[in-house]
């Protein structure tokens, strides 16, 4: 008797609970004026409704749209920023290294009459797999071995990392990146370490 009640009032008040479901939502996306703005509503076909769900949501909330070059680029624009805030902003450039077989480009460069004074790199390390962590800490450190000695002094260098927060696998990788990092004599620091950044962009 039971069973059949709870079927009663399901088919009794479905019907409201989806009016309801799509007032909601019409007024959760209706245009105003805010910073936060939708597009058009648009409809997905999905064979699992609920995995499509949290792919959408990783996209555009959690923004894996967005690739390690943009990433980087963000990290870039908070040293500039902190590099003018201290007044040295002028003294670094954007920089070639290396020869005509060659070369490697930084985004922080304050050259010397040889060789660099001092240069700096945002690397972003917070991939969401771990290999593309190893991958892209890896490409740096050969960067770094076939550059330094004689167009950079690998101690003149800092890489200001950003890492995944969570741990697990993703923050062995990049610990593991960092260690080998510092055993090519460039020093690294937390991108969100001001303070160290400062004392290297300064001495």
């Amino acid at each position: 008797m039971n069973k059949i009640a709870c079927q009663y009032a399901i088919m009794r008040f479905a019907p409201f609970v989806v009016d309801f479901a799509r007032t909601l939502f019409t007024e959760i996306v209706r245009p105003r004026e805010t910073i936060v703005r939708f597009s058009e509503v648009r409809t997905v076909l999905a064979n699992d409704p609920a995995k499509k769900l949290k792919e959408l949501f990783a996209y555009y909330i959690e923004r894996n749209f967005a690739t390690k070059k943009y990433q980087e680029a963000l990290l870039e624009s908070t040293v500039r920023k902190l590099l003018f805030k201290i007044h040295v902003g002028e003294q670094f450039d954007k920089a070639r290294l290396g020869n005509d077989n060659y070369h490697v480009t930084f985004p922080f460069v304050c050259k010397g009459t040889n060789k660099p004074l001092r240069v700096i790199k945002p690397l972003h390390l917070a991939q969401m797999e771990p290999t593309k962590i190893y991958e892209h800490g890896a490409a740096w450190i050969y960067r770094v071995n076939r550059l330094k000695d004689e167009y950079l002094d690998a101690g003149r260098v800092l890489f200001a990392l950003a890492g995944p927060e969570e741990d697990g696998a993703r923050l062995k990788a990049y610990q593991e990146i960092e260690e080998e990092l510092r055993a090519t004599g460039v020093k690294t620091v937390a991108c969100d370490d001001q303070d160290e950044i400062t004392r290297f962009a300064l001495n």
